[in-house]
């Protein structure tokens, strides 16, 4: 069934394409929900829940991501008004799942959506694991532990703030990830031809990241426009050879 899914966004709700996935079926999943804040982010998605039904809907996503991902998964959030009581509860929830946070430290820090809020700097990405794998903050499955002496690989990235694309015909997707993003948790996490999910794929910067390093990916998209265009985004990358036998630089 894992082949019907491979190297393309499949379009449809996650939580009803994550079930046909089994256990352990991917290496790790790359992802980020969306924000629960209704201000013009998606197109064709009503992001706008109420607080409990928005948490149910991310505790199911996190249940199905725990058990399809062999080793870790890596849930990108920022915390807003929208949003801040479910993250709450569920890192208290999850607790026993989370192995590391991860903090995105934004060079560009946009304006607060009010005059009288802080304006953000970061996100997070909380590292959850199988409770086996979560006891310690150590990574068993990684590249970068044999230079961690030398160049020491930190939890905190620092970089661009998310981006954005234009479609012809369609309205912006305005909370994309920049694909150095992506690709910092795919080339630290990853080795060739290992398989890595991102159910709410977006405009494909996952699967873009997955095509250029020489990973394998399964993607999910619920908006048609925008899996339309992440395949088509995809597909226009040519597939980079000379990852092989190449040296990963860690600069970041």
């Amino acid at each position: 069934m894992i082949q019907n899914f491979l190297n393309k966004v499949s379009y449809g709700d996650c939580l009803e394409l994550l079930p046909h996935l089994p256990d352990n079926s991917v290496d790790i999943t790359v992802t980020s929900p969306p924000y629960n804040m209704d201000d013009g982010k998606y197109v064709g998605f009503d992001d706008d829940s109420k607080s409990e039904v928005y948490q149910d809907f991310i505790a199911r996503v996190l249940l199905q991501l725990i058990r399809v991902s062999k080793y870790y998964v890596f849930f990108n959030i920022q915390i807003l008004s929208g949003n801040k009581l479910c993250y709450l509860d569920l890192l208290s929830r999850f607790k026993h799942d989370i192995k590391e946070i991860i903090v995105w430290h934004k060079k560009q820090v946009p304006p607060a959506y009010n005059d009288n809020c802080l304006a953000s700097g970061f996100e997070l990405v909380i590292v959850f694991a199988k409770k086996g794998l979560a006891a310690h903050r150590g990574f068993e499955h990684c590249t970068f532990q044999d230079i961690t002496k030398k160049y020491p690989v930190r939890n905190v990235i620092y970089g661009d703030s998310a981006g954005s694309f234009a479609q012809q015909n369609t309205a912006d997707h305005h909370a994309t990830f920049p694909l150095y993003f992506a690709e910092w948790f795919v080339k630290n996490f990853t080795n060739p031809d290992e398989i890595v999910l991102d159910p709410f794929m977006g405009t494909g910067t996952t699967g873009l990241a997955c095509k250029r390093l020489g990973r394998n990916f399964i993607g999910f998209e619920l908006v048609k426009d925008y899996c339309d265009y992440a395949n088509s985004r995809i597909a226009a990358q040519p597939v980079k050879l000379s990852f092989f036998g190449d040296t990963i630089k860690y600069d970041m």
